[in-house]
């Protein structure tokens, strides 16, 4: 007698500016979960935040794999409506989506960790916004506190550049970030396990963007961005890294999987920028890169996020 199927919803879609992204990592993971394991259904958040399915009926479901990105479906706001109803989910609960997507809530408990960040300055008022970057020093990056993909983000090198980029980073957030500019390589890291338990770096990965900033272009449209995975890192560099990852991971109370961002300074000093609590789940997709070169299929790989999602509900 074979076991029944584990029934699986898979979320994708949403209402952020990442639900293109999130319609392509739904789609793969729906293709991709083994079917002689999972009875897998598809349900889309239209743009307009309704669900195909009512929350109320995925009950049905033994556990529901997020493939949303950014806004309310990496900040916590889903996980608490799935919590409302007991169903169990892959990726952090609420209260670590949200603090790991409110990038001053997070860079503060990297400090608290002992990781390095890049000096910063939060801005509430547009309006005083050019003297205070002025003050604070350019070159530097400002950022809408939440969000994901780069949105809103900006480089800033001259005073004649302040305007756009503060427009453009309040057009997606009421606060913005502005952090200081540190010349050096752009890293990444994969983590898969329960905070609670053991935690597993992936293979890091190297970013090279042409125009030398790894914005939503860079990430999903233009072909000449490098991708090295694993980084040609020295076995001491890689070793911090995933330490400075799994770190992280950990003060944050994430579980599941998260892809956490680092610029390593010319010194080889690693600062932290940004955790990532629902990765991408495309081929081209940086966990799943990571996860290729650690030797996990994309099958894998998925198969592995519901698994960290039924032990985290069965020792709640």
């Amino acid at each position: 007698m074979t076991n029944a199927k584990t029934k699986v919803g898979v979320l994708y879609g949403g209402t952020s500016n990442e639900r293109e992204v999130s319609l392509a990592s739904g789609k793969v993971v729906l293709e991709q979960l083994p079917p002689d394991r999972f009875e897998v259904t598809g349900i889309e958040i239209a743009a307009d935040g309704s669900w195909q399915i009512p929350l109320k009926d995925c009950k049905q479901f033994e556990v529901i794999f997020i493939a949303l990105h950014g806004g309310d479906g990496e900040g916590g706001k889903v996980q608490a409506q799935l919590d409302s109803i007991n169903v169990p989910y892959t990726g952090s609960d609420a209260r670590a989506s949200a603090r790991a997507l409110d990038k001053i809530e997070s860079t503060r408990i990297a400090t608290e960790t002992g990781l390095a960040v890049p000096k910063e300055l939060t801005l509430a008022k547009p309006t005083t916004a050019h003297d205070e970057i002025i003050s604070f020093g350019l070159p530097a990056v400002l950022k809408p506190t939440n969000g994901g993909s780069s949105v809103g983000v900006s480089i800033v090198t001259q005073p004649d550049q302040i305007e756009a980029a503060v427009a453009t980073a309040y057009d997606e957030n009421s606060t913005v970030l502005v952090q200081e500019y540190i010349t050096g390589r752009e890293l990444t890291c994969g983590v898969l396990g329960n905070h609670s338990s053991e935690l597993t770096a992936l293979p890091p990965v190297e970013i090279i963007a042409a125009s030398g900033f790894f914005n939503y272009h860079a990430k999903y449209q233009a072909a000449d961005t490098q991708e090295l995975c694993p980084a040609p890192l020295t076995d001491t560099q890689t070793a911090e890294l995933q330490r400075q990852a799994v770190a992280i991971h950990r003060a944050l109370g994430c579980d599941g999987l998260t892809r956490s961002d680092f610029i390593m300074d010319k010194g080889g000093a690693m600062y932290y920028l940004e955790t990532n609590t629902i990765p991408g789940m495309t081929p081209t997709s940086l966990c799943p890169k990571e996860a290729i070169a650690a030797g996990l299929s994309l099958a894998e790989l998925f198969t592995r996020q519901i698994d960290l999602a039924l032990e985290r509900a069965a020792a709640s």
